[in-house]
């Protein structure tokens, strides 16, 4: 343990020249303000990444379902289906069920047109104007209740150049031939409300009262299927144990197809896992610049200190002791700057939008228009557990560029330093 004291205090010397020794001073601080500033600002994008991410999933789960159960054989009798929601509603985590209408038209107006899912809602019931009535921009959700009556996201409607009022014309792929040719199903819709989420929803979704989606897709008394909202949607195993319980009965596993939040948005989620990927890979190469600056230094250290190693040695130090002073350098020059750099980056994490707010204030400028960007700021999550493996990485990445060093420091003959030397 001495021994171990002894070592960890000459690298301590070492790493933290004294006033005398100015060059190697000046490269120990630049190696460890390098790491301050490459730790911190990965800290800083991954907490803002995370937020982003975090603020993503809830905007998409706000109005879509957690869980679809989607009808595959279209041979459900309305009392089947009865009996089956009742049998989900007696599930604890189940929040709400109900069953939607959904396909694919194509709208248009003034020549203009646009591909978007319609979903058949039953508007009828309060529940589903309380969840989607916080993201009514314009209009009100409740005239849904009247005939050919829509609601479109934002977007579209700007594609479309629509607004309140206006009327829509909604063509269905389908065709079937008549004496007078090849012929699509369409009607015109009111637009009764504009919502706004923030995400692709705005372009790709749209909402009409069930019973006129029925009559209008020909659907007769079948659905498309039943929409889930469960508790704790965003812990993936709650969902596979909910979706477990759902497949025990046999009615839903030979008749239903069942579908989570996170299979549905799959591509977006799985592209934003590559973006994090791939950002995070980037930032640990500033990291690891600064960290190989490192070897620069114990290299000089090793030229400076050829006397103080052959006296080690001639002590009864071994070639191992020597080697593992010089780790012990690169690990202390490695562990000062990341501990640093991980307060700092999460302390600018928890107060970046009050330093976002203190820059708008002095420029006099709005750095985050939610017109264009859906938010006024910064979403920021400090995952620590990706502060952990930040921090175990950057000391591995200064482990490894103790370790050549190290070797060379092992190597030196106290004899031919001692002759150098003289």
């Amino acid at each position: 343990m001495k021994n171990i004291c002894f070592l960890i205090l000459i690298a301590y010397r070492y790493a933290i020249p004294n006033r005398h020794q100015q060059k190697s001073k000046f490269l120990s601080w630049f190696s460890i303000i390098g790491l301050i500033i490459g730790v911190s600002i990965l800290v800083i994008v991954m907490s803002v990444m995370n937020g982003f991410e975090r603020e993503l999933k809830d905007r998409v789960v706000s109005i879509s379902p957690h869980v679809k159960i989607l009808n595959s054989t279209k041979l459900i009798t309305p009392k089947s289906e009865k009996f089956l929601v009742e049998r989900i509603k007696s599930f604890h985590e189940v929040n709400r069920i109900e069953s939607f209408i959904e396909k694919m038209c194509i709208l248009s107006n003034n020549n203009q047109y646009h591909i978007s899912n319609i979903i058949g809602l039953n508007f009828n019931s309060n529940d589903n104007i309380n969840y989607l009535y916080p993201y009514i921009i314009h209009g009100n959700l409740s005239h849904l209740k009247e005939k050919y009556s829509i609601s479109i996201g934002k977007d579209s409607a700007i594609k479309l150049g629509v607004t309140i009022g206006d009327k829509i014309k909604i063509i269905l792929p389908d065709y079937k031939l008549t004496p007078m040719g090849y012929i699509t199903r369409e009607k015109f819709f009111k637009v009764t409300s504009i919502f706004s989420v923030g995400n692709d929803l705005d372009s790709n979704t749209m909402f009409i009262n069930q019973h006129v989606a029925k009559n209008f897709f020909n659907f007769g008394i079948n659905q498309t299927g039943f929409q889930i909202n469960i508790d704790e949607y965003f812990d993936t195993e709650n969902i596979y144990n909910f979706e477990k319980k759902l497949n025990s009965f046999k009615e839903i596993k030979s008749n239903y197809q069942i579908k989570n939040w996170r299979e549905i948005h799959s591509v977006l989620f799985n592209a934003i896992y590559l973006e994090k990927t791939m950002i995070f890979i980037l930032l640990l190469s500033v990291i690891a610049v600064a960290a190989f600056n490192i070897i620069s230094i114990l290299l000089m250290n090793v030229i400076e200190k050829k006397k103080d190693i052959s006296i080690l040695k001639t002590l009864g130090f071994s070639s191992i002791n020597i080697g593992q002073i010089f780790i012990l350098q690169g690990l202390l020059i490695g562990f000062i700057g990341i501990i640093i750099g991980l307060s700092l980056g999460i302390v600018i994490s928890l107060f970046i939008n009050d330093i976002l707010s203190f820059l708008e204030s002095l420029f006099n400028q709005k750095l985050f228009d939610p017109s264009i960007y859906y938010i006024s700021y910064l979403p920021t999550i400090i995952d620590y557990k990706n502060c952990l493996i930040i921090s175990s990485v950057a000391l591995f990445i200064c482990l490894l560029a103790s370790l050549y060093p190290a070797f060379m420091a092992s190597k030196i003959s106290p004899a031919r330093a001692l002759t150098e030397n003289n």
